[in-house]
């Protein structure tokens, strides 16, 4: 079953520093991706003149119903208020999803799985 629609799963977009938008998403800028021994895949944005910041990804399926995604960000100037959205364009077939929530993260100052 296809999982994706549109711009992908687990997509960067809406990456902002106080008072300035870095593009549309990071589909729009220049990137490599590679497969890693692991099975694992990492895309690079490198950082560059108008966006100072490295972003990488590491998709990792961690059993066919998880998929793990871990962000890191490589400052390479002040990023003051710093934000990233994720977003997820999913086939219609696919209805359910959940994220993983660390402690701090809710209410109740709990991690777990969150709709």
């Amino acid at each position: 079953m296809r999982l994706d629609a549109s711009n992908g799963l687990l997509s960067y977009y809406r990456v902002f520093t106080h008072g300035k938008r870095y593009g549309g998403g990071a589909w729009d800028w220049p990137c490599s991706a590679r497969l890693l021994g692991s099975g694992a895949v990492e895309i690079v944005w490198r950082a560059d003149q108008g966006r100072p910041f490295e972003l990488r990804a590491h998709y990792q399926w961690r059993r066919p119903d998880t998929l793990d995604l871990t962000t890191v960000i490589a400052a390479h100037d002040r990023l003051e208020a710093f934000e990233v959205f994720l977003a997820s364009y999913c086939s219609d077939p696919f209805t359910n999803s959940l994220v993983w929530t660390g402690p701090g993260s809710s209410t109740a100052n709990q991690g777990g799985f969150r709709r």
